[in-house]
């Protein structure tokens, strides 16, 4: 950032002064410190407090607050009516970290209760169950925010292709296909599979799940 600013070198920035200035007076400083801050509560919550829902609950506010200095510094933050869509940007990010994180978490249990022999078909179905509807509101935030983002930023079919801005949304517009049917498939046709005890339906779901998180 400070190479931008200032015109300079990357490599000069280590000793140029202009590198403090940045950090101290500017917008950028004061969200890089604070997101800095913020990884340093949410790190030592998870470390150090004794309760571990207590830990989880500290670590969930420090990555909200944290997401939150993203988009304060977004393209949102340069909007006409920037407190709408800050918030909106938000949600986004927030939406898309529980939705991934959730995969990546989900996928990383299955594989645990598998090692356990605690893996049964009706068991899984009803972890499923759970995070299916998890994941509905996580992809619903998404695509609403999506939306809003994509008329304030976009604004038309012609800027979606002539724009990079709208080429990069077109782009995750491409790859989030694949995700909402690998969604769909676990909803509609995995669930019912598991609640019926067909346990080859098991190892299918991990390997969907490790394709959605890939």
């Amino acid at each position: 950032q400070t190479s931008i600013t200032a015109g300079i070198p990357f490599w000069n920035t280590f000793t140029d002064p202009v590198t403090f200035d940045v950090l101290t007076q500017t917008t950028f400083g004061t969200l890089w410190i604070i997101r800095i801050g913020l990884w340093l509560i949410m790190g030592g919550s998870l470390w150090f407090l004794p309760g571990y829902m207590t830990a989880l609950r500290v670590g969930f506010v420090s990555g909200a607050l944290l997401l939150l200095t993203q988009s304060l510094f977004s393209h949102a933050s340069a909007a006409v009516d920037q407190a709408a869509a800050v918030a909106a940007d938000w949600l986004h990010l927030l939406g898309s970290s529980l939705w991934i994180g959730g995969l990546i978490s989900f996928f990383a249990a299955l594989i645990v209760l598998r090692k356990s022999d605690q893996l049964s078909a009706q068991f899984t179905g009803a972890l499923t169950a759970r995070f299916s509807n998890y994941a509905r509101v996580a992809v619903a935030v998404l695509m609403i925010t999506g939306l809003y983002a994509g008329w304030l930023h976009v604004g038309s079919l012609q800027a979606l292709v002539s724009t990079i801005y709208g080429r990069a949304l077109a782009f995750k517009l491409v790859l989030i296909v694949p995700l909402l049917a690998v969604l769909a498939v676990n909803l509609f046709r995995t669930q019912r599979a598991l609640n019926a005890g067909q346990t080859v339906w098991v190892g299918r779901l991990r390997d969907l799940i490790g394709a959605e998180v890939a």
